[in-house]
């Protein structure tokens, strides 16, 4: 990043920071606790002793948390970090579904897990809900905004 002046890295350092919550949902829903909801192993509802739970017995949260940093530096520092930066709304505008899929609506008695989950969506041409349909759409979707985002760089560039 050429301007490195504190509003920008600011602006940075929030953007990474947001990506905490696709970060998490996918480490937990696809690498941890393969393949439930964030709160299904810990509680019913996002309570106190619920969240308490999940906060020390979830290693996605803190991995995701090292990757916001890793990300917000590899922005700053790196040769490719102006890709990075590029690339991160596409990446969190992308996995959007999936971490409403993993995450529910907090505080609001959990209607995605109560009605969708465990094969109770079903979608015309596609049938039965499952998250590697949202996988396979974030990571198609955050590419195409990526690519749209470095043609855009592009033009402005000339």
């Amino acid at each position: 990043m050429k301007d490195r002046s504190p509003t920008r890295n600011l602006v940075w350092a929030g953007t990474s920071l947001a990506l905490l919550i696709p970060y998490a949902a996918i480490l937990h829903h696809g690498v941890f606790y393969r393949p439930t909801c964030m709160l299904k192993p810990f509680g019913p509802d996002y309570d106190l002793a619920t969240l308490s739970r999940l906060l020390t017995r979830d290693p996605s949260l803190g991995l995701a948390l090292g990757l916001c940093l890793l990300t917000y530096a590899a922005g700053l520092h790196s040769r490719w970090g102006r890709c990075v930066q590029l690339a991160a709304w596409p990446l969190w505008i992308g996995f959007l579904p999936l971490s409403l899929w993993v995450w529910d609506i907090p505080f609001a008695g959990r209607p995605i897990c109560t009605y969708w989950h465990d094969g109770r969506l079903v979608l015309p041409l596609i049938g039965r809900m499952h998250g590697r349909y949202l996988y396979a759409f974030g990571l198609g979707a955050a590419l195409l905004l990526t690519l749209r985002n470095v043609r855009d760089e592009r033009v402005r560039s000339l």
